[in-house]
């Protein structure tokens, strides 16, 4: 239990079996915004990935994406699908015409049933740590 009385846990990832790897294409780790109002898995995924030396930034909802895209540029952005006030979908929508250079550059998180398209590529809940990196690795910048 927490401090608090709350029952609360650890995670403890491995250190070694995929900790260092550079990005296969251009060698050089990515710069990734994840966006999920899911702070459990928002706190994961981030650590897995900057423990393959990704630089991560992170965000509950779109409008916090969209702000910090004024000020910031990135590889690759991981959105759920479903977040409170804009969509993920809504969010690439916007966030490519805001920015073309964002084109490609989204993964989709989802528990729902719905299909990879060269247009979306998909993350399907429950995911792998081996599979979250593996397609920050194919995707992107």
């Amino acid at each position: 239990r927490g401090d608090n009385g709350v029952p609360s846990f650890r995670v403890r990832l491995p250190r070694e079996g995929f900790r260092g790897r550079k990005d296969h294409k251009t060698g050089h780790k990515k710069r990734v915004l994840l966006v999920d109002d899911d702070e459990a898995l928002l706190v994961l995924s981030r650590e897995i990935l900057e423990l393959e030396g990704h630089i991560c930034d992170s965000v509950s909802t779109a409008d916090e994406a969209l702000i910090v895209l004024e000020s910031k540029e990135y590889d690759l952005i991981v959105t759920d699908v479903r977040l409170p006030g804009i969509s993920g979908l809504a969010f690439r929508e916007i966030a490519e015409a805001r920015w073309p250079k964002l084109q490609g550059r989204f993964v989709f998180v989802t528990g729902l049933s719905l299909q990879s398209t060269p247009d979306v590529r998909l993350l399907q809940k429950p995911f792998t740590p081996n599979q979250l990196i593996n397609i920050v690795l194919e995707a992107g910048g």
